[in-house]
């Protein structure tokens, strides 16, 4: 379902654009070593797997099945599938997937002057994870049983991001958030 998704987004944004207009359409990604958001090869922990290994410590487990991220890390070849082919009015120009550096992991290890918490991991650990937390915190109340209350599920999301914050701030060296995007650049020719 998701490439079909996927096709027909694209095949949408194929009828908007003129004729000679271009775009570029950057999305997440999973590139051809594997990475994909949160897991890279500098890195010895991958940020949902480790997520995930909280949450299963925290709740039941049909709330742990309950809890999904609505995320497709398509590879490139995925990604650039429906141009020409399935979409002949869109000619691809170029694509690429590329790792984006988590700033907070690489200000603590590299110790970037002005960065306000080198050589103080629990300050890094405090500064970094809620980033994380602002995109996912709803995703892990929704997978809440409903039996529970709104300060129970709020209680244990908490409990969550503290425990991520304490691994973090225990081997920060091996906790990030890395990105990794597809970059698409199209056009739609001049007939």
């Amino acid at each position: 379902q998701a490439a079909k998704d996927w096709e027909h987004i694209m095949s949408m944004r194929a009828e908007e654009l003129k004729e000679g207009g271009q775009m570029v359409v950057v999305n997440f990604a999973t590139d051809a070593d594997g990475q994909f958001l949160g897991h890279s090869k500098r890195l010895g922990q991958s940020m949902h797997h480790t997520f995930a290994e909280i949450w299963r410590e925290l709740v039941t487990p049909e709330e742990f099945l309950a809890t999904n991220f609505p995320n497709q890390y398509r590879t490139l070849e995925h990604t650039v599938a429906p141009f020409g082919g399935k979409i002949p009015t869109l000619e691809l120009m170029n694509g690429k997937t590329e790792v984006v550096p988590c700033p907070f992991y690489d200000s603590f290890n590299q110790r970037k002057e002005g960065y306000a918490f080198v050589d103080d991991a629990e300050g890094h650990a405090e500064n970094y994870v809620p980033t994380t937390r602002t995109w996912s915190n709803s995703t892990f109340l929704a997978g809440l049983s409903d039996s529970r209350s709104p300060q129970e599920k709020d209680a244990l999301v908490d409990e969550l991001f503290k425990r991520y914050q304490a691994r973090v701030a225990a081997d920060p060296a091996n906790h990030a958030m890395d990105y990794v995007h597809a970059y698409i650049h199209c056009e739609k020719p001049k007939k």
